[in-house]
């Protein structure tokens, strides 16, 4: 294998390796997204305000819808 050879495959499977790390860490933010969800539905059972627990229940909702989406962003173009 020649020494370009060598630099090109090392480059490919470092950007590969990159690529495959920032997957990994959005996908556990959308776990961790998930489970914001679950804490703030629980919360609302305990601490009852009718006024605003729609709102953040919505709010919890987009985060989550957000970090899917951009979860499946990178899929796409990683």
């Amino acid at each position: 294998m020649t020494p370009e050879a060598q630099t090109f495959f090392l480059q490919d499977f470092t950007a590969l390796l990159i690529k495959g790390f920032m997957l990994v860490l959005i996908l556990l933010y959308v776990i961790f997204s998930a489970v914001l969800l679950r804490q703030v539905q629980l919360m609302n059972k305990v601490v009852t305000l009718a006024n605003f627990s729609p709102v953040l229940i919505l709010i919890t909702l987009l985060h989550l819808f957000a970090s899917i989406g951009l979860f499946i962003f990178a899929l796409i173009m990683l």
